[in-house]
């Protein structure tokens, strides 16, 4: 009995993509990226890794193979690297309004 694996490389490339937004959020100087732009790559982000975990398990139904353990706890992380993206997001931003404020 296989298991599938070969949406393997979509998780992983949303893992990179959040680790990667996650650094530009991070280490910006200019403000490159706004709140609801964020928030809308991260729904996306999580609405396709939530669509690739249930496409793998009715792959993995009709073929009578395994589920991928290693394709569910990426989609786990892309949930927890989108949250850490937004709260990183929101306490920057909080930071920011407040040293505006005291100027």
């Amino acid at each position: 009995m296989s298991d599938v694996v070969f949406l393997q490389p979509v998780f992983q490339l949303l893992v990179a993509a959040l680790v990667l937004l996650l650094l530009v959020v991070i280490f910006q100087k200019k403000k490159w990226i706004n709140g609801v732009s964020l928030t809308f790559i991260l729904v996306i982000c999580c609405g396709v890794a939530a669509l690739t975990l249930m496409a793998t398990g009715i792959i993995a139904d009709e073929y009578n193979a395994g589920g991928d353990t290693q394709s569910f706890f990426l989609c786990i992380a892309v949930g927890v690297l989108s949250l850490i993206n937004f709260l990183v997001y929101t306490s920057k931003e909080v930071k920011r309004k407040e040293a505006e404020e005291n100027i």
